[in-house]
């Protein structure tokens, strides 16, 4: 069967998540960059979201709930591996187990297709999370073990790979791809007033041992109130993943952030000095909020990884492996509190440590940033041997 020159692309997109926006846009960015300015395909959770969004071409990737629609589905994917020349299983914490599904098992299986048509496929900008079951463990080895090109976006994801059996030279690291989609802006002028906080909020509940999230926002709403009283700070909540209103209609998401914000605001005592933000559509919008912040204290990787690429010094809460080798990559271990230990003034320390050295802060995460993405040298090459030749 003939193919295309094309690129099929496979990840969490369309889910109204904007890290993993950031990283499509971030990859879509990165092969221009390179000279590959091949015709995208993505499978998407939202198909009309993303081709608007991005401007690539797309592939339906929701749940069919009927036996004829599932069936149809099965031969669009078919259709669209043998019609594209690669494959990209690209960005995001794909490589995991959990408890209540197979998360790895669920990303292989379009990689596995691929490999078995004989196209060209890539692993990249991944994290390699907890593993524990033998059977994925064994899948992940025998399907990466096949690919043309790994680059993972921490070095403990390499080192998770190579203690399954992967050669240590076949695995590249390189920078989390959202950094790609990072585009410097001016920073508003010191008005006098308090700092600016932002405070990425999200659901807990069922990692690293947290039952439920009520505890957790009651920290955050702590803080945000212990910010206010002490420092006349502004307290900016970002909701990273958040959805239009027909998507959350249609769909019933379990994870929310706009949910998950209104409970820390539910619990503070100055609700009025806290700035709730709604859904924030654009990516740009996005970048151009976090670089006015003076802290960001991140609940989600994202925030961490563009506030970092902005120069916003950062407070990572570690929920995920992916977290701490992002941290430890950037050199700023020393702003990372485990989730299960995180308090509202062991946070505080950490901000006034920042507020009270910011300049000498933000210069050490600049060069550390830039250092990391240096990085993405060798991946260059790699990536235009193997879509250029």
């Amino acid at each position: 069967m003939s193919w295309g020159n094309k690129i099929l692309v496979c990840g969490f997109y369309g889910y109204h998540n904007l890290g993993d926006e950031a990283m499509l846009k971030g990859l879509c960015h990165w092969l221009r960059r390179c000279g590959c300015g091949l015709p995208l395909t993505v499978y998407s959770k939202d198909p009309a979201d993303t081709g608007l969004r991005h401007g690539v071409g797309v592939l339906d990737n929701r749940y069919a709930p009927r036996r004829r629609a599932q069936v149809e589905k099965w031969l669009r994917h078919r259709w669209a591996i043998a019609t594209h020349r690669f494959f990209i299983l690209g960005g995001g914490d794909l490589l995991r187990d959990a408890p209540d599904r197979d998360v790895a098992g669920e990303w292989l299986q379009p990689l596995e297709r691929a490999i078995q048509a004989g196209k060209r496929t890539l692993v990249l900008g991944i994290s390699v999370g907890k593993l524990w079951r033998p059977e994925t463990k064994a899948r992940i080895k025998q399907a990466l073990q096949q690919v043309n090109l790994i680059a993972v976006r921490d070095h403990a994801s390499c080192q998770r790979l190579v203690e399954l059996g992967l050669t240590p030279r076949s695995i590249y690291v390189m920078s989390d791809l959202a950094l790609e989609a990072v585009v410097p802006a001016d920073r508003r002028g010191d008005g006098g007033g308090g700092p600016h906080i932002g405070i990425s909020v999200r659901p807990v509940a069922g990692r690293n041992g947290q039952s439920s999230d009520a505890d957790f926002y009651q920290q955050l709403a702590n803080l945000a109130d212990t910010l206010v009283e002490t420092h006349g700070a502004t307290v900016h909540l970002f909701p990273f993943q958040a959805y239009p209103d027909d998507f959350r209609q249609r769909h019933l998401p379990p994870v929310d952030d706009e949910t998950a914000i209104a409970e820390v605001v539910r619990r503070s005592r100055y609700c009025d000095r806290l700035r709730p933000l709604p859904r924030i559509a654009s990516l740009d919008d996005l970048n151009h909020r976090i670089s006015q912040l003076d802290v960001m204290v991140g609940t989600r990787l994202h925030a961490v990884i563009l506030a970092a690429g902005l120069g916003v010094p950062v407070v990572a809460i570690e929920y995920a492996p992916k977290v701490s080798g992002f941290m430890a990559a950037i050199q700023q271990t020393r702003w990372t509190l485990a989730l299960e230990d995180f308090t509202a003034p062991k946070a505080l320390d950490l901000i006034d440590a920042i507020l009270s050295d910011s300049v000498a802060v933000r210069q050490r995460l600049n060069q550390s940033v830039q250092t990391y993405r240096t990085s993405m040298a060798p991946v260059d090459q790699a990536l235009q041997q193997v879509l250029l030749m």
